[in-house]
């Protein structure tokens, strides 16, 4: 494979935990955005968002995911990767898409009450509705492959999406 697979998706809809699982049965490396730009900036994200704001956090997500997408590897993605164009040219360019499609139900159990995230701190469940709807079409636009989530453990997520990455570069 030559291109790198970005998972795209909600928070709380599984592309870290799936997403190694991912990287390891496709013997590529593994890469989570939020947790190199913690790295690189020895900030938490929710620290990042406090001090620095939400643009700031952004341009070292776009760095993050211009890194990553250089070298094969399973990239998982922050939720709002898909906001900014530039992110989406990226992805368009240097990735496979994979959209880890969830409902608002899935997404409300799975962040809880939105502890360490940011933009779900406080009241999680309504700001997942709305970020969902704001993001959905974009995650839309960006997917070359999607699975869906609802009720499924993270192993069948990640052979789901396994199966179906390996089905496409197969067609290509």
């Amino acid at each position: 494979m030559r291109k790198s697979i970005a998972l795209i998706g909600m928070p709380g809809s599984g592309k870290t935990s799936a997403g190694r699982r991912v990287a390891r049965a496709l013997g590529l490396l593994f890469t989570d955005t939020d947790a190199e730009i913690e790295k690189h900036s020895s900030l938490k994200v929710s620290e990042i968002f406090e001090r620095f704001g939400e643009t700031y956090f952004r341009m070292l997500e776009t760095n993050a995911l211009s890194y990553a997408a250089g070298k094969p590897s399973v990239i998982s993605c922050g939720g709002g990767v898909v906001l900014k164009s530039e992110n989406r040219a990226i992805l368009r360019e240097h990735c496979v898409a994979v959209y880890f499609k969830a409902s608002e139900q899935t997404l409300a159990l799975h962040v809880g009450n939105g502890a360490g995230r940011p933009l779900l701190a406080g009241d999680a469940a309504n700001k997942v509705k709305k970020l969902l709807v704001e993001r959905e079409p974009l995650y839309n636009e960006c997917a070359d492959i999607t699975v869906c989530v609802d009720g499924k453990t993270v192993d069948e997520v990640a052979s789901e999406a396994t199966e179906k990455i390996k089905n496409l570069f197969d067609k290509k």
